[in-house]
This record gives structure tokens, C-alpha cells and sequence, in this order.
């Protein structure tokens, strides 16, 4: 039997972009497929986000369309329908070591990451 759960493996929290919240998260993997997904638990600021498991696949796929990208791009091509997500979710893939500061409020990808790698990377230690 298929099952689509998805089951929390690890569990870690990071500030947001700004420095003025703390953002708790969990990394999940999917049952059927053993997918990994993201999810945003709770911030300790005011602003609002979207708790739903996001897959980790699809943040990638919208990461790989520009050399540099803001939080702005995660809203835009992942439909997030709270401005604040995306650009939590940049800050915990630069928490997690995917993405590092390129200019201003701009970042890029790390050469040669995988959110799957920085993943089992947290769970060895």
C-alpha cells in the first residue's frame, strides 16, 4: 500500500534573512517515494508563511532558473501566497548551506550542493 505521509527526520531552526526572527523548521521525507520536503513550523517574529511540506525538488528546479535570486522569486514561480515564505524558505537553504549571498538581497546557488547531501550531512552529526 502507497502511502503519500510524510515523516519528519530532522529538525533545526535559523534566523531569518533579516536578523530579526527565528525561523524552526523540519526537513521531511516522503513514504512512497522518499522524497525530502521542507516545512516552516514557526517564527518567532509577526510575519505570516505557509506551513505546508514544500518538496525540496521544486525549490531546487526554481533556484536552478536564475544565476541570482531573492526571496521575491521563490514567491513568484512557487505561488506562494505569503510574501514572507519564500523568503524564509532562502534563509533556511543558506542555513543549510545551498545558497550564500551574492549582492544586496541577492543570492546563488553553491557550486555542486544537494539538498539531499546537506541533509544527511546534519543527520551524521
Amino acid at each position: 500500500q502507497i502511502t503519500d505521509s510524510i515523516n519528519p527526520i530532522h529538525e533545526d531552526g535559523c534566523m531569518a534573512l533579516r536578523n530579526r526572527s527565528w525561523l524552526r523548521y523540519e526537513i521531511g521525507e516522503r513514504v512512497s517515494d522518499r522524497t525530502l520536503h521542507l516545512r516552516i513550523v514557526e517564527n518567532s517574529g509577526e510575519g505570516t508563511f505557509c506551513n505546508e511540506w514544500i518538496c525540496a525538488k521544486d525549490i531546487v528546479k526554481v533556484l536552478d532558473i536564475k544565476s541570482r535570486f531573492s526571496g521575491n522569486d521563490l514567491n513568484r514561480f512557487m505561488g506562494f501566497s505569503d510574501l514572507n515564505t519564500g523568503g524564509f524558505v532562502l534563509a533556511i537553504f543558506a542555513h543549510l548551506g545551498l545558497v550564500c549571498k551574492k549582492d544586496g538581497q541577492f543570492y546563488e546557488r553553491v557550486a555542486h550542493s544537494s539538498f539531499r547531501g546537506a541533509v544527511e550531512e546534519r543527520l551524521n552529526n
